[in-house]
């Protein structure tokens, strides 16, 4: 079942990265910005001074975490409209591909597990800078 996968993967089976991914959201991480300032307008204001108690200028204990729930609950409400009528495309992981004028890949990101993403300022500088 797609289903059955998808749990799997959520607990980091086949999935790299994804636990260390999930124990950065509930620990936080003091090389990353908050998120306020990484994706502003994501949190509610009084979530975002709640997480303030912690300190400031680093992604705070559970701060990730809240925003990762809120997605999923997000998602989760919307499950029927935003999941493919083929149900083993669930898992069908993303990516990202950049080509230059002749058509030559000269950037590509696989996404290797649930939580991975393409770095998108590095993207952009890649891009922009290519043209």
């Amino acid at each position: 079942s797609p289903y059955t996968k998808l749990l799997a993967m959520c607990a980091g089976l086949g999935s790299p990265g994804t636990l260390e991914e999930v124990f950065r959201g509930y620990l936080g991480d003091k090389n990353s910005p908050e998120i306020k300032e990484r994706f502003p307008g994501v949190l509610p204001e009084q979530m975002s001074s709640l997480f303030g108690v912690l300190g400031e200028g680093y992604q705070r204990p559970f701060e990730l975490a809240t925003v990762r729930l809120l997605n999923m609950g997000n998602i989760l409400t919307r499950w029927a409209a935003l999941t493919p009528k083929d149900k083993n495309l669930i898992l069908q992981r993303g990516g990202a591909v950049i080509l230059d004028s002749q058509g030559e890949v000269i950037y590509r990101h696989d996404d290797k597990g649930i939580l991975g993403y393409a770095d998108v300022d590095q993207i952009v500088e890649i891009a922009t800078s290519s043209s």
